[in-house]
């Protein structure tokens, strides 16, 4: 009783963090510290500067991760949709259909695992215990299919009640159409009108935003349940169990929608002249300032400027800007890098 008491303390201690951080995130997004230790030039190397995440260029293919050369890449899904279901239609004869409501034989070429659990010929396995029905469904064509899929996504209200933080990567049980299986999906917002998207660190409660996974591929209309697996974050809101903590829908199978984790660098300015301004604690390193110099600067109040040269030998920096500069404003410097969803493990439908 000790143990379980002290895991629960530490799995309720670990969501106090993970609230505190969604809060924070919240007042402060994408806000991160430049370390003293690590050059910025070093820690930050993986990322880029844009002029505009709208309209600056980004190639879909540049960098991929290993794991894009096991999935399928679609050009234009919603059009192979409807070709697909065209064909079938067509194609398929009458007498390969079952009437509804009528009983069929199916036989299976299963693993030695499904015979333990339901028999050879149905009903009870070698364990002496009645299963859980089993449920059939066949695919269309490409659903057999290993792709990039997104769904939309928002945080049902009995999660929002019992304020369950959500994070990206965080272990999720999805239930998709009649498919169900574990993913470590990535948020990023729901933005319809650019070809790049914004990372979302947390699913923010009263927002939705689209969760991307490595999944087979799925028709549209196709709706969504996510479930919490059995861990610390379901002691941490143990009314949760068995209760879908969020909803939505597929929303697009695509492998080129890009997805860009943001940054944010902030410094303070403390002297200031008209456009000029000094500002200090954005870098720690005059190397590090020559090195971000081309990227461009912008401002809590507006302003947009550029780094014109490094000051002294503590990082600081004499900035120009395309307004007046205040004291009490903030210098930022926003730099991006692509993210992608995490890996799963393999995708097996044999039964647990």
């Amino acid at each position: 009783e000790a143990a379980a008491e002290e895991d629960d303390g530490a799995a309720r201690r670990a969501y106090l963090q993970q609230r505190a951080a969604r809060d924070e995130d919240a007042k402060f997004p994408d806000e991160v510290d430049t370390p003293v230790d690590v050059a910025a030039r070093v820690r930050f190397a993986r990322y880029r500067g844009l002029a505009s995440l709208k309209s600056s260029p980004w190639h879909p293919r540049e960098n991929l991760p290993p794991e894009y050369g096991r999935v399928f890449h679609f050009e234009h899904w919603p059009t192979l949709q409807r070709q697909a279901l065209k064909e079938q239609a067509v194609d398929e004869p009458p007498e390969g259909r079952a009437p509804a409501g009528s009983y069929v034989r199916l036989q299976l070429r299963v693993p030695r695992r499904f015979v333990e659990l339901y028999g050879a010929e149905g009903g009870v396995g070698q364990a002496g215990e009645a299963a859980a029905p089993l449920v059939l469904s066949s695919l269309n064509t490409h659903e057999n299919r290993l792709a990039v899929l997104h769904f939309t996504l928002s945080l049902t209200a009995a999660a929002e009640a019992a304020e369950l933080v959500l994070r990206g990567k965080a272990p999720l049980v999805l239930q998709a159409g009649f498919r169900r299986y574990a993913a470590r999906p990535i948020f990023s917002e729901d933005n319809r009108r650019s070809t790049k998207h914004k990372l979302e660190r947390f699913v923010q409660p009263g927002r939705q935003v689209v969760a991307t996974v490595y999944a087979p591929a799925m028709y549209a209309p196709c709706p969504l349940l996510a479930f919490l697996p059995d861990g610390e974050a379901l002691r941490a809101t143990p009314q949760l169990a068995g209760l879908p903590v969020a909803s939505g829908a597929l929303l697009s199978v695509d492998a080129d929608r890009i997805i860009l984790k943001r940054i944010l660098l902030t410094g303070a300015p403390f002297r200031c002249h008209k456009k000029k301004a000094s500002v200090r604690w954005m870098f720690f390193s005059p190397d590090d300032v020559r090195w971000f110099k081309p990227v461009e600067l912008h401002t809590k109040f507006g302003r947009k400027g550029h780094i014109r040269s490094s000051l002294g030998t503590h990082g600081y920096m004499k900035c120009y800007f395309d307004g007046t500069m205040q004291q009490h404003d903030t210098v930022c410097m926003s730099l991006y890098k692509r993210a992608f969803p995490k890996w799963s493990g393999p995708f097996s439908y044999e039964c647990e």
